[in-house]
């Protein structure tokens, strides 16, 4: 998509663009909103902090975050304002009554509350650090290797362990202990250099850092992940040989 052909609006032009798009070894168009291989950004700047956070898309609940079954549609009277038979007094009637009831700040902030998890309701699996506190996280099989990495690995192989910092996928940081962090100099950024899982063993001399990624989200780590991770740990004053990923 390029400034000039969003200009197009016959649909014979439309249609031409949709079927030239899909195209496989489309060769680089100059002017382009995105690069060819772009997918998050579209993602993230359309649909996750625009369409959803106004209300005119909802995401499908209690769907894993790596499944590749459909997550999001239109929301039902939003999409009603896209009816091809509407004429322009009906539409900008329905337009008028849909951001009147869905845009407001009460709607707005009932609609960030609900999708934080901040009330009731909802599929979640709760996972238990060793400290006792508890988290909630979306159900999945990303989040069945986090649980078990803390409420199993944990436990069993290491002598006092801690959670430092809980991700998932879509949701960069479930949980994170800024204190436990800054009592043993570690900073972490929530950037993508940051692993699923960072833990602590307490119990050494000198306490061991262990960086977990789940594999089943993003990949393994990698010889530049491997290279952020451990800048972050010797920053911190940690030597390589008390760190393990």
């Amino acid at each position: 998509m390029t400034d000039n052909q969003a200009a197009m609006t016959d649909d014979e032009a439309r249609d031409a663009w949709a079927k030239l798009s899909v195209k496989p070894g489309k060769a680089d168009v100059p002017g382009r909103w995105y690069a060819g291989n772009t997918r998050e950004s579209i993602r993230d700047d359309t649909i996750r902090y625009a369409l959803i956070q106004n209300g005119a898309v909802i995401e499908r609940a209690g769907l894993a975050t790596t499944s590749p079954a459909g997550r999001y549609a239109l929301q039902a009277e939003f999409a009603d304002l896209l009816a091809p038979d509407l004429d322009e007094a009906t539409f900008h009637a329905k337009a008028t009554a849909w951001r009147e009831k869905h845009l407001n700040k009460g709607a707005l902030a009932r609609l960030a509350i609900v999708r934080k998890g901040a009330a009731g309701g909802g599929e979640y699996e709760l996972v238990t650090f060793p400290n006792g506190e508890t988290r909630r996280m979306i159900p999945g099989a990303s989040t069945d290797i986090s649980k078990a990495v803390i409420e199993v690995f944990a436990p069993k192989f290491l002598q006092k362990p801690g959670v430092i910092s809980l991700s998932e996928s879509g949701n960069k940081v479930v949980a994170r202990d800024d204190a436990l962090a800054k009592a043993i100099g570690l900073a972490i950024p929530a950037d993508k250099s940051l692993p699923d899982i960072v833990l602590v063993d307490l119990g050494p001399v000198h306490p061991l850092l262990i960086f977990v990624e789940v594999v089943h989200t993003d990949g393994p780590v990698n010889d530049a992940r491997k290279t952020a991770l451990l800048q972050i740990s010797e920053g911190a004053g940690f030597p390589s040989e008390m760190l393990l990923s």
